[in-house]
């Protein structure tokens, strides 16, 4: 099922493996039958209670082999989407190209850095969706870089409290799958969090650890914290 509240052309295309030319009319299909919402323009929803069946259906239809195509299929896409829509708001920002992505993904991507941020703020709240479903099911490379992605985005628009969010799921993830790589970049978002949002005595010390070496603050005063709350 989709990751977030709304799902696009593309998303849905890589997430059941069709062409985005199949995938739009069934969407269209499912929209005149009521059982999709097309509320903006290419952007669908679904009612809570039908995603719930949806999802019980796939795993009745579906063996785990092929959910976890399809989720991999969906991750790919907004991976490689964010990735470039990061390097066109901040190309020196960006930590490198993601894997290929599996067959069956549709790529699509805006054109310029204005379409890109426009781009983040449509799917801001499917990106951090997806961020910790792909932590969450194993998916390590694709957290912390999808963390990473949407903290060019984030960090910019003075986001503190979805960024720490977003980098909690890459971080968790690269530290349960032994990924130092992913710990060091997730650690350097956080970071980069805690200075750009004034909070510089918490930012030195995450600057200096090593992996393995840092533990996050108690639970809630990172993610919650926002600048009225302060």
């Amino acid at each position: 099922m989709p990751p977030g509240p709304e799902i696009t052309v593309g998303a849905a295309a890589s997430l059941a493996g069709l062409a985005p030319d199949r995938a739009r009319a069934l969407l269209a299909e499912l929209t005149r039958g009521h059982l999709l919402a097309e509320y903006r323009p290419g952007r669908y929803a679904l009612h809570d209670l039908l995603r719930a069946y949806a999802t019980e259906q796939a795993h009745a239809h579906h063996d785990g082999a092929a959910r976890r195509d399809a989720l991999g299929r969906v991750l790919d896409h907004y991976l490689h989407a964010a990735q470039a829509a990061a390097v066109l708001i901040d190309p020196y920002f960006a930590p490198g190209v993601p894997a290929a992505p599996r067959p069956g993904t549709v790529l699509a991507g805006p054109a310029t850095a204005e379409e890109a941020l426009c781009w983040f703020t449509a799917e801001r709240a499917t990106l951090l969706a997806v961020a910790p479903l792909a932590a969450r099911a194993g998916f390590t490379t694709h957290a912390w870089q999808l963390a990473w992605a949407l903290s060019t985005f984030l960090l910019r628009r003075g986001l503190w409290s979805d960024q720490a969010m977003a980098c909690d799921a890459g971080l968790d993830a690269a530290r349960q799958a032994g990924d130092t790589a992913g710990e060091a970049h997730t650690l350097l978002l956080l970071a980069l969090g805690y200075a750009r949002s004034g909070r510089s005595d918490e930012a030195a010390p995450v600057f200096r650890q090593p992996c393995g070496c840092w533990s996050p603050p108690a639970a809630g005063t990172l993610s919650r914290w926002s600048p009225t709350a302060a």
